[in-house]
């Protein structure tokens, strides 16, 4: 099982993160722009944490609208801003082209601690970019495990 099946009580905002887990599951993306010379797009996600490692999702080839279930786990530390969900179009030939990213604060998502949705893809100075991603975000502290 990849979520808890309830909602969690917000916490307050004065926090610590030290035992704290935060998995993401990222489902899928829509009308992601065509970035490829033959009109679509290979899409991936890179996803860090603070200052965390940088995951990855598998590339999906040739479509606007990709699907990934795919699950990350983070060990929270109290040093981590935000966590960033940043969608990329692959290619052989050249660097990755960055599409659009989400961010949240970490005060946003402990206070929500449980994220079920579509969100906007954004540049990297937060002005609207094409495409929107779907996520599944869930805090769980040590107290809650």
């Amino acid at each position: 099982m990849f979520f808890l099946a309830r909602v969690l009580q917000p916490r307050c905002c004065f926090f610590s993160l030290s035992l704290t887990t935060c998995q993401v599951m990222i489902e899928n993306a829509r009308n992601l722009p065509r970035m490829d010379t033959f009109g679509l797009s290979d899409p991936f996600c890179a996803v860090t944490c603070g200052k965390g490692v940088r995951h990855k999702t598998k590339v999906i080839k040739n479509t606007l609208n990709p699907t990934w279930h795919e699950e990350f786990v983070y060990n929270v530390e109290d040093s981590a801003r935000e966590l960033k969900i940043a969608v990329y179009d692959w290619s052989l030939t050249k660097e990755e082209d960055f599409i659009g990213q989400v961010t949240f604060p970490m005060s946003e998502l402990v206070a929500s601690s449980y994220i079920n949705d579509w969100f906007k893809l954004r540049t990297m100075d937060q002005q609207e970019a094409k495409g929107e991603i779907q996520l599944k975000i869930n805090f769980v502290s040590e107290e809650q495990r």
